[in-house]
């Protein structure tokens, strides 16, 4: 069964990669059901996919509605990649709800769990929304700082990588 999981996982990312986003939330949501369905001790494999269709369905515009239960994965998960997910997925929800001190706070939260693992495509994406946050909140040397992070962090990489736009 956790070949289906990781089966749809990569289905969903797929989809992403041809920017049919719909597909990707659908698919996600598949992986979640499948990943509930491993039984006991799977809690990261459900959170992974749950926090994949929230970065999603927020690139959508949507997932406000989702907070409380992203607030739960952050506080029960031990996995410092599901809570910097889960914290940055909480942030851009407030950002787009207008709460831009509960945003920033969040981001905050997740440059922390990124400082665990080592992983340039999430220091860059937390330090990029964290930069947009702080200068929002006329934070503006703490900007420049997660900015310059982002910048840093980014460097080297293959491709494109979507940093958060403002």
């Amino acid at each position: 069964m956790r070949t289906r999981f990781d089966e749809l996982m990569d289905l969903a990312r797929a989809a992403l990669a041809r920017d049919d986003f719909q597909d990707a939330v659908v698919v996600y949501e598949k992986a979640e059901s499948a990943a509930r369905n491993l039984g006991e001790g799977v809690e990261d494999c459900v959170d992974l996919a749950f926090c994949s269709r929230c970065s999603v369905l927020i690139e959508l515009g949507q997932g406000a509605d989702l907070i409380p239960r992203l607030k739960e994965v952050l506080l029960r998960s031990r996995c410092p990649r599901i809570q910097f997910r889960a914290a940055y997925c909480t942030a851009v929800a407030y950002d787009i709800e207008g709460d831009c001190e509960r945003a920033y706070s969040y981001a905050r939260r997740s440059i922390d769990f990124v400082g665990q693992f080592d992983d340039p495509v999430y220091a860059s994406r937390g330090a990029n929304l964290l930069g947009i946050l702080a200068a929002r909140t006329s934070s503006f040397d703490e900007a420049e700082k997660a900015f310059r992070h982002a910048i840093e962090a980014h460097q080297g990489l293959d491709g494109y990588h979507r940093l958060t736009e403002a």
